[in-house]
């Protein structure tokens, strides 16, 4: 079973006034493929007009036993569809929280191979722990960076 180092949890940017959903959705799509993330659905509810919630998980491999997972959550509460500037735009809250993480072993190679794990932890821990730093400084990055650039969509103060 894949081992997870949570990174960051519970990075938010919320807003309310009027807003391109599409927008909103294609700039945080388009940035996380731009760094080479595989993007997939996790999650989404909309029953009410009214209110939705959508999740993903944006992966990224880094070699044979990590990778890069950030999963966006973007909520809709009192959300109204208005017409300005001949443009279609929602009016209402938006909550837009990103999880980051490393996922270990992602492909189970040591799942049947307990003394194989037992070198390879050892290893990361003591002889790479450089790169694992490595890994986590650059995770934590595009994070930052892709909430900066949300924020600045939203003409909020940058992280």
């Amino acid at each position: 079973m894949a081992e997870i180092d949570n990174i960051l949890s519970d990075i938010k940017v919320e807003y309310e006034g009027q807003f391109d959903l599409d927008e909103v959705y294609s700039l945080i799509k388009d940035f996380l493929k731009g760094k080479g993330f595989f993007i997939s659905p996790k999650e989404y509810s909309g029953k009410d007009k009214s209110k939705f919630k959508s999740k993903w998980a944006a992966q990224k491999k880094i070699d044979d036993f990590n990778k890069y997972v950030i999963e966006p959550t973007i909520k809709g509460d009192s959300i109204k569809h208005v017409t300005s500037k001949n443009k279609n735009l929602v009016e209402g809250t938006i909550s837009i929280k990103l999880d980051s993480f490393i996922e270990h072993d992602y492909e189970n190679k040591t799942e049947n191979k307990p003394l194989f794990k037992f070198f390879k932890d050892i290893y990361d821990k003591f002889i790479e722990k450089s790169r694992q730093n490595k890994y986590e400084k650059e995770l934590k990055d595009y994070t930052f960076e892709l909430i900066n650039e949300i924020k600045a969509y939203f003409n909020l103060n940058k992280v």
